[in-house]
């Protein structure tokens, strides 16, 4: 998920989460990062591990683990693209001002999509539903947001300077990302900010332009509550994820269907660890109508400690927990070379630390004197390093 990019990517079912590939191993040593690229109906998935000078194969990942990919071999440095069904649209620098847009399907040659012959100023993969595609040309300044439909026709959906949906007297004047456009079976959707400062959220097809919500509008089913601030989230099966900032001082993550606005959490709410402080998507982590929701705790007495669980929006208008993050793990230098490991858990509960030096090994061993969490649900362990290289985990 661009949003979420991390030093390891992992596979979560309903038995657990488990470790795919981390930065640690010796082939990724030089890896800055994983982008995840999207998943099959079989559950496998498409990551690729992103370096500044070196460029390492993507990856498949299957219950057998990691296997390379011959082909295609994309740049890896800047903007990929998608991977939905066993269909990958992705970036290829061909040379100086020079972009391709490909297309690969399991079994068949690549395609090119898109080059300078068709836009001379082909800039990015926005995003890739399976069949469509959004994308950009131009430059800063002086973008222009682009469609290409399943049967290949291209159409021009706003540009730097065209009239502001939904605001009179505004134009478009925004710089188009992953976070700010979704297109889903074959609509665009697009978080669009004005001229004037003005921040909308609409959708087309090309055709027809319809605004979904915009800063200063009232909150549909909360009266006297107003819109402060948006953030487009993700788009599947014709549901659309929206953060908004309240001006009852409330931060919620809406589900959006058929124009009737749905609340899945917001900062407000109390689940298994308390309220939250932040909450995201998994935009290409889900499959259907199920979102994985990522959600964050933060202990105000420790503020460098943090918990993060995973939900899903199942059980609609409430969540239901999938996978606990648990508590995460700070490491702190303390004196005589020795390390602090501090964390949280619930209070009265007995933990263990345990260490492995390798991901890959399936043996670990618990380090120092199992804890009870106290009053404030802290616990800490101080030790020597006895690795060069150390990995650490919580049991309860």
């Amino acid at each position: 998920m661009h949003r979420l990019w991390g030093n390891g990517v992992y596979f979560v079912d309903d038995s657990g989460a488990y470790t795919c590939a981390v930065k640690a191993q010796p082939e990724f040593t030089e890896a800055a990062r994983f982008d995840y690229m999207g998943s099959k109906p079989d559950g496998s998935f498409l990551i690729c591990p992103v370096a500044n000078l070196l460029i390492y194969p993507c990856q498949t990942y299957t219950a057998s683990g990691l296997s390379a990919v011959d082909s295609p071999t994309p740049e890896q440095r800047i903007n990929l693209g998608n991977y939905v069904d066993g269909r990958f649209v992705y970036l290829e620098h061909a040379g100086l001002g020079q972009v391709n847009i490909w297309y690969a399907s399991e079994g068949n040659p690549n395609e090119l999509w898109l080059d300078n012959s068709d836009f001379a100023d082909l800039a990015s993969i926005l995003d890739y539903d399976g069949e469509s595609l959004a994308f950009a040309t131009g430059m800063i300044g002086d973008y222009d947001i682009q469609r290409r439909a399943s049967d290949g026709t291209l159409t021009r959906i706003i540009g730097n300077g065209d009239a502001m949906p939904g605001v009179a007297g505004t134009t478009y004047a925004g710089t188009p990302d992953h976070d700010t456009v979704e297109i889903d079976q074959g609509t665009v959707y697009v978080k669009g900010v004005g001229s004037g400062g003005d921040i909308v959220l609409f959708s087309s097809d090309g055709t027809t332009t319809t605004v979904i919500a915009k800063v200063g509008q009232v909150v549909p089913g909360l009266a006297s509550v107003t819109i402060l601030g948006l953030e487009l989230r993700q788009v599947s099966s014709g549901k659309i994820w929206v953060q908004v900032t309240q001006s009852d001082g409330d931060t919620v993550l809406y589900q959006i269907s058929g124009g009737t606005w749905a609340r899945v959490i917001g900062k407000f709410d109390n689940y298994v660890r308390g309220r939250p402080a932040a909450f995201d998507t998994y935009e290409h982590g889900s499959l259907g109508d199920t979102a994985v929701i990522a959600v964050t705790y933060l202990d105000f007495t420790s503020p460098t400690i943090y918990s993060i669980d995973l939900y899903t929006n199942a059980d609609l208008p409430g969540i239901s927990e999938a996978v606990g993050g648990g508590p995460m793990l700070q490491l702190f230098p303390a004196s005589g070379g020795a390390w602090t490991i501090a964390t949280l858990g619930e209070a009265g509960t007995t933990n263990t630390l345990q260490s492995s030096s390798s991901l890959t090994n399936t043996t670990w061993e618990t380090v120092g004197v199992p804890q009870i969490a106290d009053g404030t649900n802290l616990m800490e362990w101080t030790l020597l390093p006895t690795n060069d290289v150390g990995f650490f985990r919580l049991v309860e």
